[in-house]
């Protein structure tokens, strides 16, 4: 993490790829955690509204993951939270995106539900901003260097992905918005 600040007490531990037999044990503890933390928890909330998935669909692990031998459906949402987007040139005349799976985005799964709980951390970023024609929001937990976001619809919150921040100029354009 590029950013020197104490790691927040109510942070639990990264899940770790190394004390599992495989990607596909990652993937199945951090779905286990995903589903206890957001689908089956009241407490998954923001500004007293509650969450629901984005991506309640589910499809095939196996899109992220190639030869993925577990539980094959799971909610596209987890798919995006645990897998990056990759450009793919499909033709010379337009790009395709598909996604991969990204352990490092596997391992913070554990993160997305202590930092909806711990919004008023002092080093805790929130704004909203528009895309796509949508309100969304991002939360970034500065000593974690992980955004939670969601897309306000109606009267409630959907989560749409979470993510790690690896890049400097992704870092620089969140520290532009919370200043």
């Amino acid at each position: 993490m590029a950013i020197n600040l104490p790691y927040p007490a109510w942070a639990p531990e990264k899940l770790d790829r190394a004390y599992f037999d495989s990607d596909e044990a990652l993937i199945d503890k951090a779905y286990e955690v995903f589903c206890q933390d957001t689908l089956y928890n009241s407490l998954f909330s923001f500004r007293r509204k509650q969450i629901f998935l984005a991506e309640v669909q589910k499809e095939n692990t196996n899109s992220i993951l190639p030869n993925y031998k577990g539980s094959i459906q799971k909610e596209r949402t987890f798919h995006h939270i645990t897998s990056e987007e990759i450009k793919k040139e499909r033709d010379r005349r337009r790009l395709g995106r598909e996604r991969d799976f990204e352990i490092v985005r596997c391992e913070s799964v554990p993160w997305i539900l202590p930092i909806m709980l711990n919004v008023k951390d002092q080093f805790t970023c929130i704004y909203d901003f528009q895309k796509n024609g949508e309100t969304r929001v991002n939360i970034w937990s500065r000593p974690l260097d992980y955004v939670v976001v969601l897309i306000k619809r109606g009267s409630v919150y959907l989560l749409l992905t979470a993510y790690n921040v690896l890049y400097s100029s992704k870092r620089n354009d969140l520290e532009k918005h919370c200043h």
